[in-house]
Order: structure tokens, then C-alpha cells, then sequence
């Protein structure tokens, strides 16, 4: 089969068998679309809670769901694109190099290991969790979520609002952090250049190790930077929660 083209109305379902090549499915109200592996360019639009889920070995696929959809991207696809509306989820699998997530209101972004430069931005008390190996990995939230960056990162930098605290992991030389009044500055272990400062009964930690992390604190949130990150760069609004994984450079 070079070409399938497949519509279901309301809870319907279509699957799509292994080896299928360009296959397109759309289905409306709550349909579910499954694609089997070895497609190589699938397409699969859903409305109102659906779900679309793209099996391993997809090189270029795209997925959009309405309204508290879910698109999963099976390992293995190189350049997915995923977006979401109203508490949506969007989980792209493991070996995605150029990954792109967008979640409007507290939805969810989830990017697995091995992913080179993925971008996640989440509206109003979303998540964005960014998996290891992520080389290039930027993240935006709104007012007072929190940040956390994995291991492996050289040179993050984070900013949250208000009584927010930041946490810089090991493997940082020169952090520097700024929180307001009454707050704690904590500088780990083998730092070489620390600088803090704080304002506002926000908490600043520093990790040992730290070379050139950056962090300030806003409005409640929270900033936490893992050991050995490169240059993640992560800021919040709104509730939201960054986390990034271990080896972004």
C-alpha cells in the first residue's frame, strides 16, 4: 500500500498496518488513530479528545489534536511536530532529533532522551519535561512554575518571579543567582566565581562545580539546574513546571 487515506466519524478508530508509507487519518469527537511502524511520512489530525499515536521507525511525522488531545510520536522519528490545545499532552519518543511541542492551557510536553534541539513552550500551569540528552534545549512558563535542568548542562540559565528559589547543580564554575530580601543563598562545593544575591524570602542554591550558571528568581517559582548542563535556558510565568534532562548542552 503506497497510500492510505482513512475518515471516521465520531469514536471511530482506524489503524494502519506496518509498512504503510504516506498514510493520512483524521477522525472527529473522540476517535482514536493508530499508525504501525515503517510509515515514513504519516499525517493524523483528531478533534475533541482524540488521540494519535505514531508507531516507531517514522521519519517525518505530524500531529494535531484539539481540546485535551494526546499525540504520542513512537521512537524513532527525526522530525516530529506536535501541538496541542486546552490541556492537551504531547509525548514525543526517544530519538527525535528536531522535536517542536506547543501546549495551550496546562497541558503537558513531554520529550524523550536523545533529543538534539527540542523547543516546549506550556500556557498558564503547564509542564514541560525535556529528556537527557537534549543538546539545545529552550523553555518558557508562566508565573510561578518551576525549572529543573538535568545533569550535563554547562551553562543554564533560568529566571522565575517573586519568593521563587533556584537551585544550581554540580559541575557550574561561575553561578551567579539574584532572589529578594530575606531570602538564602546556598554556593556549593568546587564553585570558583560565585555570586548571590537575594530579595523577597527566595532561596538561591548553588551546586558544586557550577561554571557559568545564571539564575533569578520571581514571583514564587521555582529554578532547579542539574549537574554538568551546558546551555539550557529556561524561564517561567504563570505556574508552570520546566524540567530539563540530563545531557543538554
Amino acid at each position: 500500500m503506497s497510500k492510505t487515506v482513512a475518515s471516521v466519524a465520531d469514536k471511530g478508530i482506524v489503524r494502519l498496518g506496518a509498512g504503510c508509507r504516506s498514510p493520512k487519518t483524521s477522525v472527529a469527537d473522540k476517535g482514536t488513530v493508530r499508525m504501525g511502524a515503517g510509515c515514513r511520512s504519516p499525517k493524523a489530525s483528531v478533534a475533541d479528545k482524540g488521540t494519535v499515536r505514531l508507531g516507531a521507525g517514522c521519519r517525518t511525522p505530524k500531529a494535531s489534536v484539539a481540546d485535551t488531545g494526546a499525540v504520542r510520536m513512537g521512537a524513532g522519528c527525526r522530525t516530529p511536530k506536535a501541538s496541542v490545545a486546552d490541556t492537551g499532552a504531547v509525548r514525543v519518543g526517544a530519538g527525535c532529533r528536531t522535536p517542536k511541542a506547543s501546549v495551550a492551557d496546562t497541558g503537558a510536553v513531554r520529550m524523550g532522551a536523545g533529543y538534539r534541539t527540542p523547543k516546549a513552550s506550556v500556557a498558564d500551569t503547564g509542564t514541560v519535561r525535556v529528556g537527557a540528552g537534549c543538546r539545545t534545549p529552550k523553555a518558557s512558563v508562566a508565573d510561578t512554575g518551576a525549572v529543573r535542568m538535568g545533569a550535563g548542562c554547562r551553562s543554564p540559565k533560568a529566571s522565575v518571579a517573586d519568593t521563587g528559589a533556584v537551585r544550581v547543580g554540580a559541575g557550574c564554575r561561575t553561578p551567579k543567582a539574584s532572589v529578594a530580601d530575606t531570602g538564602a543563598v546556598r554556593v556549593g562545593a568546587g564553585c570558583r566565581s560565585p555570586k548571590a544575591s537575594v530579595a523577597d524570602t527566595g532561596a538561591v542554591r548553588v551546586g558544586a562545580g557550577c561554571r557559568t550558571p545564571k539564575a533569578s528568581v520571581a514571583d514564587k517559582g521555582t529554578v532547579r539546574l542539574g549537574a554538568g548542563c551546558r546551555t539550557p535556558k529556561a524561564f517561567i510565568i504563570d505556574k508552570g513546571i520546566v524540567r530539563m534532562g540530563a545531557g543538554c548542552r
